[in-house]
């Protein structure tokens, strides 16, 4: 799926949404860094099944529970947790574009982001790529 602005623009709203779910699950065997992982995860799943039908807010915070549950159980099954540190589809875009000689100012204003919040992501995904 190619991330369209309207998506982008829906995905930087709801962010707030990540930090109130993961404050709900700290102390339950994931770091702060894996249940933010696992939370940003769900939210992108969110908004890639997302019905405009639908609450918008509601559906996130579903998918935003399963993904942290799944990873919970899986770390007290003594599991890997399932895709941790995987590029989620925004992250692979950015960095297609970025490959693609495209301009942090042309990416930014291309998925309606500023350019420090496009850095933060950018540092984010280097993270990911470090850990693999």
């Amino acid at each position: 799926m190619i991330i369209n602005l309207k998506t982008e623009t829906l995905l930087e709203e709801s962010r707030r949404y990540v930090e109130m779910v993961v404050r709900q699950y700290l102390d339950q065997g994931l770091t702060r860094e894996q249940l933010l992982e696992q939370a940003s995860k769900g939210l992108e799943r969110a908004a890639d099944t997302w019905d405009e039908h639908k609450q918008f807010a509601v559906h996130a915070l579903k998918f935003m529970h399963k993904s942290i549950s799944v990873a919970i159980a899986a770390v007290q099954a003594g599991k890997p947790i399932p895709g941790e540190n995987a590029l989620t589809t925004r992250e692979r875009e950015i960095m297609q574009s970025l490959g693609e000689g495209k301009s942090l100012r042309l990416i930014a204003e291309q998925r309606g982001l500023t350019e420090k919040r496009l850095r933060e992501i950018i540092d984010d995904i280097n993270k990911k790529i470090q850990k693999q």
